[in-house]
C-alpha cells in the first residue's frame, strides 16, 4: 500500500510539473519580444503603444540601460499596429508584429524613427520601407518648393516653374506607382492598409477614394476575412461600405441634366394640392431638391438651407423640394418639426413618379439650381456650396 501510495505521488508531481512545464511554455511562445537598441539615449524613457479606434494606448513602459538597450514581453491574440516612442523623440517608430514574434530594432543617434533598421519581422519591415519612400518623396517635394519661392524674381522664372511642375508631378506619380505595387504585393498585410491612407501632409493624399476605390476594395476583400475583429480592418471595412455607395450614387448622378441644360417644363403637385409647371415658379434663381424623410443627409441638408433660404428669399430665390415619401403624414410631420418654410411637392409615386423620371433622378439626395427659363446653372450642391453659388449670382 505505502509502496502504491509513493507511485502514485510521484505520478501526480510528475503531472504536475509537466503541467506547469507546457504552462509556462504556452506562456512564452504566446508573447512577442520586442527589443533594441537606440545609440546615444541611455537611460532614455521607452513607451510601447498600441493603435486603437482613433487613439493611442500606452500599453508598456521601459527605459534604456546604460547602452540605449530595451527589451519588452507582450502578449498578442493578433497581428497588430505598435508604436514605439522615446523620450525627447517627436516622432514614434510604427512596427507592425504578430504573435511569438522577435522583433530587433537598432536606431542611430539623431532620429529614432528615420534611422532606424529592423529585423524579425516581416510586417514591421514592409511599414519601414513605406515610411521611408514616403518620407523621401516629401523632402524631394519640400525641396522643390524652396527652390520654387527661392526663384520668384529669377528672370527666368517661367522656365524654372516649368521644371519645378514636371517635377513635382513625376515626384507624385512615381511614388502612386510604388505605392500601388506596395499594396498589390501585400494586400494580405495589415500594412496595406498604412498605404492606402498616406498623405504626404495635411491636405494631400497619395491616393484618391474615387479614383482608385478598387484598391480599397481589394485590401478589404483580404483583409476582412482575416482579421474581422482588428478595429483598424473593421475601420477600413466600413469606410469601404460607405464609400462603395458615394461611388454608386455619384454613377448615378453623371446621368442628370448637365449645367447649362434646359429642365424639361415638368408639372408639380405641391401639398395643398396645386399644381404649377416649374417655368411658373418665375423666380430667379429656384432650388429644386429631390429628398425623403427616410433620407438621413438629405434631412440634415434641408435643414441647412433654412439660413441661405432666408438670407436670398426677397432678392428671388425660392425652394421647392420634391419627396420620395410614400405618405404625407410622414412628409408633414417633418416639414412642421423642422419649419421648412419653402414650397413642397409630393404625388406619391416615389421613385414611380413621372417627375422623376424626366428629370433623370436615379439616387438621392440631388437637386438642380435653375434660373426662370429653367436653365442648370448648378446641381448636387451642398448647403455650404449653394451659399457661395449664389453669393456670386445675386448682385
Amino acid at each position: 500500500m505505502r509502496s502504491s501510495s509513493r507511485i502514485s505521488l510521484v505520478v501526480s508531481l510528475f503531472i504536475f510539473g509537466l503541467f506547469l512545464l507546457l504552462f509556462a511554455c504556452n506562456k512564452q511562445t504566446n508573447y512577442s519580444e520586442i527589443s533594441g537598441v537606440v545609440k546615444g539615449k541611455p537611460n532614455a524613457w521607452v513607451l510601447l503603444r498600441e493603435v486603437g479606434d482613433n487613439l493611442l494606448t500606452t500599453i508598456d513602459s521601459t527605459s534604456t540601460n546604460s547602452e540605449g538597450a530595451f527589451h519588452f514581453s507582450v502578449l498578442l491574440p493578433e497581428t497588430r499596429f505598435l508604436l514605439l516612442q522615446i523620450q525627447d523623440e517627436k516622432e514614434p517608430v510604427v512596427i507592425l508584429v504578430e504573435p511569438k514574434e522577435k522583433v530587433e530594432i537598432v536606431s542611430e543617434s539623431g532620429g529614432f524613427a528615420s534611422l532606424y533598421h529592423v529585423s524579425g519581422s516581416r510586417g514591421s519591415e514592409l511599414v519601414r520601407s513605406l515610411n521611408l519612400h514616403l518620407n523621401a518623396t516629401v523632402q524631394s517635394i519640400d525641396s522643390l518648393s524652396s527652390y520654387f519661392r527661392s526663384n520668384r524674381e529669377n528672370p527666368k522664372f517661367d522656365s524654372i516653374k516649368c521644371v519645378v511642375d514636371s517635377s513635382y508631378l513625376k515626384l507624385l506619380a512615381d511614388h502612386k506607382q510604388y505605392t500601388v505595387t506596395f499594396i498589390m504585393e501585400n494586400r494580405y498585410s495589415l500594412a496595406a492598409i498604412l498605404a492606402l491612407y498616406q498623405q504626404y501632409d495635411s491636405e494631400r493624399r497619395v491616393l484618391n477614394k474615387l479614383n482608385d476605390f478598387s484598391l480599397f476594395r481589394m485590401v478589404d476583400s483580404s483583409l476582412y476575412p482575416m482579421y474581422p475583429n482588428n478595429q483598424l480592418v473593421r475601420n477600413l471595412h466600413s469606410n469601404v461600405e460607405k464609400m462603395g455607395r458615394q461611388l454608386e450614387l455619384y454613377e448615378k448622378q453623371k446621368s442628370m441634366f448637365d449645367v447649362d441644360s434646359v429642365l424639361p417644363d415638368v408639372s408639380l403637385i405641391l401639398l395643398n394640392g396645386e399644381q404649377i409647371r416649374i417655368r411658373q415658379i418665375g423666380k430667379r434663381y429656384t432650388l429644386i431638391d429631390f429628398w425623403a424623410t427616410w433620407c438621413n443627409s438629405c434631412g440634415s441638408e434641408g435643414r441647412n438651407y433654412k439660413s441661405t433660404y432666408k438670407k436670398y428669399k426677397q432678392k428671388g430665390f425660392e425652394i421647392v423640394q420634391f419627396s420620395l415619401d410614400d405618405r404625407s403624414e410622414d412628409l408633414l410631420k417633418a416639414i412642421e418639426t423642422d419649419s421648412l418654410t419653402w414650397l413642397h411637392a409630393f404625388d406619391s409615386l416615389g421613385w414611380h413618379s413621372p417627375v422623376i423620371d424626366s428629370l433623370r433622378i436615379n439616387a438621392i439626395p440631388a437637386n438642380y439650381l435653375i434660373d426662370r427659363n429653367g436653365v442648370v446653372k448648378a446641381k448636387n450642391l451642398s448647403a455650404q456650396e449653394l451659399d457661395q453659388v449664389l453669393k456670386k449670382l445675386f448682385p
